[in-house]
């Protein structure tokens, strides 16, 4: 298959998917984020053919030691 083919293969694939990329705070569940996501987009939706959700988390921060009171 030839490159130029195998790129308009690809776009046009490409074209039905969607990805969403949701930060995770530490004090937050999944379905937290996903709910404060929602809260912060309306009228999006997190269900239908082609979306990806992709939620990313951090851990709690450490505590600060040797720092004065």
């Amino acid at each position: 298959m030839r490159l130029p083919a195998r790129l308009a293969r690809l776009e046009a694939d490409g074209r039905e998917r969607r990805v969403i990329l949701m930060w995770r705070h530490h004090t937050e569940t999944n379905e937290q984020a996903k709910a404060r996501w929602l809260r912060e987009h309306p009228g999006e939706d997190l269900e239908g053919p082609g979306l990806k959700a992709i939620i990313v988390g951090w851990a709690a921060p450490a505590p600060v030691t040797g720092a004065p009171p």
